[in-house]
């Protein structure tokens, strides 16, 4: 577990779920399930939880390193928790209740704020299971002294060859001349094989869509009520906006239409909502 500090800096803390106060974000690394929790308070401001979201993704991409090995180094999810969405999202619900009884779960400390979960028994759930690992008996295995191994060399016996007699050519026999037959081969002119130009690929242009443009509808609008905006898309294709005082709405592209979630601009002022709807209208128009 650690807590992210001012400046994104990561400690270490003690295991506990005392540790998830409003003013702070927290980090859980569940290595049994592969998975890497982050607990907003509902407190911490935009930049604190940008810092914190930063932090997170960065060890889940490079693990936490404990003596000699890497702890987190194979997780796969990274699961956000917003405490002001708690019993407003039944998303955020579902999964603060997975982390609350991850917290729950009776551990034993190995050291340097590292816990390991304590495996309990189906037939008897209170006992807990000790599996101790057996000593091997030392033996003694005696010393076994190198045996000489005389190789005996092979015979070798001379093979007997029968000698060929070549009687000499006398001078009385006729000497036969071979005339040499040259073939002339027709030279056959090799012409260069033709140079291929490699043409350079075009790049790809991407067109714009109306989807696109409704998108940056939406945050033209929001913009010309809010100076800093913070705007980020999902896994799921969602994209969210937020302010410093918290989210301002979430939507998603459904065919060339905007969906827009069930708890966007609720934490706004109700004269900016309807400012923002009302802009967002007249920017659709010029698409028709």
């Amino acid at each position: 577990m650690f807590k992210v500090e001012e400046g994104g800096v990561s400690t270490p803390i003690k295991w506990g779920k005392e540790n998830l106060i409003s003013d702070s974000s927290i980090i859980v690394l569940d290595e049994e399930n592969l998975k890497l929790w982050l607990w907003h308070g509902k407190r911490q401001n935009l930049v604190s939880r940008r810092v914190a979201l930063r932090q997170a993704e960065a060890l889940k991409g490079h693990g936490y390193q404990f003596g000699k090995s890497i702890l987190g180094r194979d997780i796969k999810q990274l699961i956000e928790i917003d405490e002001r969405k708690i019993g407003r999202d039944p998303e955020t619900d579902a999964v603060n209740e997975e982390l609350q009884k991850l917290l729950d779960r009776e551990y034993q400390e190995i050291g340097d704020n590292i816990i390991s979960f304590t495996i309990v028994s189906k037939e008897k759930p209170s006992e807990k299971i000790i599996i101790p690992t057996p000593a091997v008996p030392s033996a003694h295995i005696p010393e076994e002294k190198p045996q000489k191994v005389e190789i005996s060399k092979p015979e070798v016996k001379p093979v007997k060859t029968k000698e060929k007699i070549i009687s000499p050519a006398t001078e009385y026999e006729p000497k036969k001349e071979i005339s040499k037959i040259v073939i002339l081969e027709p030279k056959i002119p090799i012409e260069a094989p033709p140079k291929t130009v490699q043409k350079e690929p075009t790049p790809s242009k991407e067109i714009p869509t109306i989807s696109d443009a409704r998108i940056g509808f939406v945050l033209i609008s929001i913009l010309k009520e809010f100076n800093d905006v913070w705007a980020s898309k999902k896994d799921d294709g969602s994209i969210a906006v937020e302010i410093m005082d918290g989210p301002v709405c979430e939507f998603q592209i459904e065919g060339t239409g905007i969906k827009f979630s069930t708890n966007s601009f609720k934490g706004i002022d109700p004269e900016k909502k309807t400012a923002i709807q009302e802009r967002f209208i007249q920017l659709s128009k010029m698409l028709k």
